[in-house]
């Protein structure tokens, strides 16, 4: 039997530390052996591979996990992002260089900023957010250069503020200039997010007047979602005021999930007056009853909920068929799920009650009848089969 010598040859010259460099790589098996006989050039033929997007990842990976030490391999690592036929930059070398730290890997993919300048905008953001992961110090200075650019697109803006969140601290008053002057919606909205949890003096003073005084909802929402991560005791009249009053459903709805889950009755008595008050934004009202039912077990938040069934259907189960009503109507559901031995005698009351639609007699006789009890079931408008309908 005639054994073939290739095999020998190769581990031979491996061995006597030859670098081979193969045609191709497909495996990351093989990068790892590759890096164990340190054979640089054929790891960096990993990088050439354009059908493996994993692996060129991957291969970034490991080169990185050197640390520097193989110059070659950084270098060869450098060279792909730029090197890449089907585009104006390898996007998933440059993945691997996420959390890198190193100013020279930064300063590789610096020239995919002008490749991409006018292209497709979604390509920008990434490419921006993938800068900002390096986390070098010159991805931050770069990421500050294109938030203060009036040139570049808000979006890509927004994605270079958001590249700062680790580091905001150190760049505070330019985030804070840019929060208060900038004209753009949609950077101001990411700076508040880039603030949050911030318990800077400053920072809280100016997320809280954006709150009350920005002339977008957005960012009003935004900033209300960052300030109140606080719990400060200056938020909590400012919450209450602005889920029952903000123009804006986004404002009203942010507040109202601010206070999702507590067991204060300050919040409590804030979500109860939401809930009895007429809110024109389906979103708005299941936002309310997830948050009151979202609270710790307790009496309270139960009777708040039994309290409102009554009022809440006559408001909002008008002439409608029940099973095409918006979502934000089913209050009995939310009742239900929470304090399950009491929805009977919440819905017969409400039904005693009185002055609701045909449906919404119907709606709560159903629920009655759900509950083991007996109750009238109206013939209302647009009822074809009552027999199948059901609350969405």
């Amino acid at each position: 039997m005639r054994l073939s010598v290739a095999p020998i040859v190769v581990a031979v010259l491996a061995f006597a530390g030859c670098d081979l460099k193969p045609s191709y790589v497909e495996t990351s098996a093989e990068v790892d052996v590759f890096i164990a006989q340190n054979r640089w050039s054929a790891v960096c033929v990993a990088l050439k591979n354009d059908r493996q997007d994993n692996l060129r990842r991957y291969t970034t990976q490991k080169i990185i996990e050197l640390g520097g030490e193989v110059p070659e391999a950084i270098d060869c690592a450098c060279k792909a992002v730029m090197d890449w036929p089907h585009g104006p930059y390898d996007e998933f070398t440059l993945e691997g260089m996420k959390g890198s730290r190193r100013d020279d890997l930064t300063e590789c993919a610096l020239p995919a900023l002008q490749a991409t300048q006018g292209g497709e905008q979604e390509k920008r953001i990434r490419l921006v957010t993938q800068i900002g992961a390096i986390n070098s110090s010159l991805s931050q200075t770069t990421m500050l250069e294109l938030l203060n650019d009036k040139t570049e697109d808000p979006a890509v803006r927004a994605t270079a503020a958001r590249g700062l969140t680790s580091v905001r601290d150190t760049y505070r008053t330019q985030l804070l200039e840019r929060f208060t002057e900038d004209e753009s919606p949609e950077v101001r909205a990411e700076i508040a997010d880039v603030f949050a949890n911030d318990e800077d003096e400053t920072v809280v003073a100016s997320l809280v007047k954006a709150a009350r005084e920005d002339a977008d909802g957005g960012v009003r929402a935004a900033a209300l979602k960052s300030v109140v991560k606080l719990r400060l005791e200056e938020t909590d009249a400012m919450v209450c005021d602005l889920m029952m009053s903000d123009p804006d459903e986004r404002v009203r709805n942010r507040a109202v999930r601010s206070f999702k889950g507590s067991r204060r009755k300050l919040a409590l008595d804030c979500l109860k007056k939401r809930l009895m008050t007429e809110e024109p934004s389906a979103m708005v009202r299941e936002s309310t009853m997830v948050a009151i039912y979202s609270s710790p077990p307790g009496d309270y938040a139960n009777k708040i909920l039994c309290d409102a069934v009554g009022p809440f259907v006559r408001m909002y189960v008008d002439e409608v068929p029940v099973h095409k009503q918006p979502p934000g109507a089913d209050i009995l559901k939310h009742q239900n799920n929470r304090d399950y031995p009491n929805t009977h005698d919440c819905a017969k009351r409400a039904l005693r009650q009185g002055g609701h639609s045909c449906w919404g007699r119907w709606y709560l006789a159903d629920w009655v009848e759900q509950m083991g009890g007996d109750a009238h079931k109206p013939t209302c408008k647009g009822m074809e089969e009552p027999a199948v309908i059901t609350f969405e």
